[in-house]
């Protein structure tokens, strides 16, 4: 009976860690997929953030354009100025991370071009001094 119980206890743990994300699991996952959209020979998938971006503005403005002259509950205000928000806020970080990825995967091959460089000229020496000590040797 007891093992019945810690079989299905270990089945459950076993399907919530399976489903369940960390928050950075969470991030890497939505950066893969940024990452994937933005080499992406798919025009849309390159555009769909600002697509989205501008879609949410001119909502935004047309919201408030007719709380003017229409009654527009306080809540569809918020709302609507928290989607803005998010929508603004997420399209310029989501670029500032694009650009940061850019200059460290640039860095990281200039750094991997200088050390195997750094190498061959170390392999270099090495092959001298080989020829030097191979010299004094046959003498």
């Amino acid at each position: 009976m007891l093992d019945e119980i810690m079989g299905s206890i270990d089945k459950v743990a076993s399907v919530v860690d399976e489903n369940i994300f960390t928050e950075q699991e969470r991030a890497e996952i939505l950066t893969q997929r940024l990452e994937i959209d933005a080499n992406s020979d798919n025009q849309l998938a390159k555009m769909i953030r600002p697509i989205v971006t501008l879609i949410t503005c001119a909502v935004w403005v047309f919201v408030h354009i007719a709380s003017v002259f229409h009654k527009i509950s306080p809540e569809v205000l918020y709302s609507c100025d928290a989607a803005f928000m998010t929508c603004i806020g997420f399209y310029f970080d989501s670029r500032r991370r694009e650009k940061i990825n850019q200059r460290k995967i640039i860095a990281a091959i200039k750094i991997e071009k200088e050390k195997l460089s750094q190498q061959r000229i170390q392999n270099r020496r090495e092959a001298r001094l080989e020829r030097i000590r191979a010299r004094k040797d046959n003498r």
